[in-house]
Protein backbone atom coordinates (compact mmCIF):
# COMPACT_ATOMS: atom_id res chain seq x y z
CA UNK A 1 0.00 0.00 0.00
CA UNK A 2 3.52 2.29 0.55
CA UNK A 3 1.97 2.54 -3.44
CA UNK A 4 -0.41 3.98 -2.89
CA UNK A 5 -1.00 8.12 -3.71
CA UNK A 6 -2.08 10.75 -0.95
CA UNK A 7 -4.31 13.03 -2.19
CA UNK A 8 -3.11 16.54 -2.08
CA UNK A 9 -5.09 19.22 -0.69
CA UNK A 10 -4.64 22.58 -2.27
CA UNK A 11 -3.23 25.54 0.45
CA UNK A 12 -6.22 27.11 1.75
CA UNK A 13 -5.67 30.85 0.46
CA UNK A 14 -4.84 33.98 3.21
CA UNK A 15 -7.52 36.58 3.55
CA UNK A 16 -4.39 39.08 2.26
CA UNK A 17 -4.48 37.01 -0.77
CA UNK A 18 -8.11 37.09 -1.36
CA UNK A 19 -8.31 40.84 -0.42
CA UNK A 20 -5.63 41.30 -3.81
CA UNK A 21 -7.43 39.17 -5.80
CA UNK A 22 -10.68 40.99 -5.28
CA UNK A 23 -9.23 44.20 -5.71
CA UNK A 24 -7.49 43.58 -8.42
CA UNK A 25 -10.79 41.66 -10.48
CA UNK A 26 -12.67 44.82 -9.63
CA UNK A 27 -10.40 46.91 -11.15
CA UNK A 28 -10.29 44.99 -14.08
CA UNK A 29 -14.28 44.86 -14.32
CA UNK A 30 -14.41 48.77 -13.85
CA UNK A 31 -11.49 49.21 -16.61
CA UNK A 32 -14.31 46.82 -19.33
CA UNK A 33 -17.00 48.72 -18.52
CA UNK A 34 -15.38 51.95 -19.06
CA UNK A 35 -13.79 51.05 -21.92
CA UNK A 36 -17.87 49.91 -23.51
CA UNK A 37 -19.34 53.22 -22.48
CA UNK A 38 -20.28 55.86 -25.00
CA UNK A 39 -18.45 58.98 -25.00
CA UNK A 40 -19.96 61.17 -22.00
CA UNK A 41 -22.68 63.69 -23.43
CA UNK A 42 -22.18 67.10 -22.83
CA UNK A 43 -25.01 68.95 -22.35
CA UNK A 44 -25.70 72.55 -23.74
CA UNK A 45 -24.93 74.72 -20.93
CA UNK A 46 -21.33 72.77 -20.96
CA UNK A 47 -21.24 73.37 -24.46
CA UNK A 48 -22.21 76.80 -24.34
CA UNK A 49 -19.71 77.79 -21.61
CA UNK A 50 -16.61 75.68 -23.29
CA UNK A 51 -17.66 77.53 -26.96
CA UNK A 52 -17.77 81.34 -24.72
CA UNK A 53 -14.50 80.71 -22.93
CA UNK A 54 -11.70 83.49 -23.95
CA UNK A 55 -14.06 84.90 -26.52
CA UNK A 56 -14.33 88.52 -26.14
CA UNK A 57 -17.60 90.43 -25.87
CA UNK A 58 -19.27 93.51 -27.82
CA UNK A 59 -18.29 96.53 -25.86
CA UNK A 60 -21.69 98.14 -27.30
CA UNK A 61 -24.50 97.82 -29.38
CA UNK A 62 -23.18 97.49 -33.24
CA UNK A 63 -25.06 97.41 -36.22
CA UNK A 64 -24.41 96.36 -40.05
CA UNK A 65 -26.99 97.90 -42.48
CA UNK A 66 -29.58 98.14 -40.28
CA UNK A 67 -29.29 94.77 -38.82
CA UNK A 68 -27.86 93.92 -34.98
CA UNK A 69 -25.02 92.22 -34.98
CA UNK A 70 -24.80 89.35 -32.18
CA UNK A 71 -21.72 87.96 -30.28
CA UNK A 72 -22.83 84.34 -31.07
CA UNK A 73 -23.22 84.74 -34.75
CA UNK A 74 -19.08 86.49 -35.02
CA UNK A 75 -15.50 85.19 -35.33
CA UNK A 76 -13.87 85.97 -32.16
CA UNK A 77 -10.85 88.24 -34.72
CA UNK A 78 -14.48 90.02 -35.89
CA UNK A 79 -15.10 90.94 -32.40
CA UNK A 80 -11.57 92.36 -31.29
CA UNK A 81 -11.83 94.13 -34.84
CA UNK A 82 -15.37 95.43 -33.91
CA UNK A 83 -14.38 96.48 -30.33
CA UNK A 84 -11.41 98.93 -31.50
CA UNK A 85 -14.01 100.71 -33.99
CA UNK A 86 -13.49 104.11 -32.08
CA UNK A 87 -14.25 107.03 -34.67
CA UNK A 88 -16.66 108.14 -36.86
CA UNK A 89 -15.91 108.36 -41.02
CA UNK A 90 -16.02 106.92 -44.48
CA UNK A 91 -13.73 104.13 -45.49
CA UNK A 92 -12.84 101.39 -48.27
CA UNK A 93 -12.87 103.98 -51.08
CA UNK A 94 -16.04 105.76 -49.41
CA UNK A 95 -17.99 102.55 -49.98
CA UNK A 96 -18.30 101.94 -45.95
CA UNK A 97 -19.62 104.58 -43.63
CA UNK A 98 -19.08 104.03 -40.39
CA UNK A 99 -21.21 106.25 -37.34
CA UNK A 100 -20.07 105.98 -34.23
CA UNK A 101 -22.53 108.03 -31.60
CA UNK A 102 -24.13 107.67 -27.78
CA UNK A 103 -27.69 107.31 -27.47
CA UNK A 104 -28.14 107.83 -24.19
CA UNK A 105 -25.93 106.10 -21.70
CA UNK A 106 -24.65 103.72 -24.77
CA UNK A 107 -22.28 104.09 -27.32
CA UNK A 108 -23.81 102.56 -30.40
CA UNK A 109 -21.88 101.52 -33.79
CA UNK A 110 -23.60 101.33 -37.11
CA UNK A 111 -21.68 100.22 -40.52
CA UNK A 112 -23.37 101.40 -43.68
CA UNK A 113 -23.01 100.29 -47.44
CA UNK A 114 -24.62 100.64 -50.33
CA UNK A 115 -26.89 97.82 -50.25
CA UNK A 116 -28.17 97.65 -53.92
CA UNK A 117 -26.70 95.15 -55.99
CA UNK A 118 -24.24 97.87 -57.41
CA UNK A 119 -23.15 98.67 -54.17
CA UNK A 120 -22.40 95.62 -53.24
CA UNK A 121 -20.58 94.83 -56.36
CA UNK A 122 -18.74 97.06 -56.08
CA UNK A 123 -17.51 96.85 -52.07
CA UNK A 124 -17.08 92.62 -53.04
CA UNK A 125 -14.30 93.61 -54.84
CA UNK A 126 -12.56 96.20 -52.43
CA UNK A 127 -13.06 92.91 -49.38
CA UNK A 128 -13.23 89.27 -49.41
CA UNK A 129 -15.12 89.16 -46.44
CA UNK A 130 -16.25 90.74 -43.21
CA UNK A 131 -13.09 90.52 -41.22
CA UNK A 132 -10.96 92.20 -44.45
CA UNK A 133 -13.77 94.91 -43.89
CA UNK A 134 -13.41 95.81 -40.63
CA UNK A 135 -9.53 94.86 -40.62
CA UNK A 136 -9.33 98.07 -43.47
CA UNK A 137 -11.67 100.06 -41.40
CA UNK A 138 -9.41 99.83 -38.09
CA UNK A 139 -6.31 100.32 -40.38
CA UNK A 140 -7.57 103.34 -41.77
CA UNK A 141 -8.79 104.53 -38.22
CA UNK A 142 -4.91 103.83 -37.05
CA UNK A 143 -3.56 105.98 -39.71
CA UNK A 144 -5.92 109.30 -39.14
CA UNK A 145 -5.10 108.55 -35.29
CA UNK A 146 -1.75 108.96 -36.29
CA UNK A 147 -1.74 111.90 -38.50
CA UNK A 148 -3.85 113.81 -36.03
CA UNK A 149 -1.24 112.78 -33.47
CA UNK A 150 1.34 114.21 -35.97
CA UNK A 151 -0.74 117.47 -36.56
CA UNK A 152 -1.40 117.94 -32.58
CA UNK A 153 2.69 117.72 -31.74
CA UNK A 154 3.50 120.08 -34.66
CA UNK A 155 0.70 122.66 -33.09
CA UNK A 156 1.94 122.35 -29.99
CA UNK A 157 5.65 122.59 -31.40
CA UNK A 158 4.53 126.20 -32.74
CA UNK A 159 2.71 127.39 -29.41
CA UNK A 160 5.96 126.64 -27.62
CA UNK A 161 8.22 128.54 -29.70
Amino acid sequence: MADQMTPVTPETPTPADLTSFASLLGAAVAEGIAKTQPPKKVTMGEYTRRQNAGRPKLRRETFHNGYELHEHNLTVKELTLLNLIDRSGRYVDRKVEVIVREEGLNEVVELRNRGDRDGRADLALSTRSFEDLLQQVVDAQAIERKDAEELNERKEARKNR
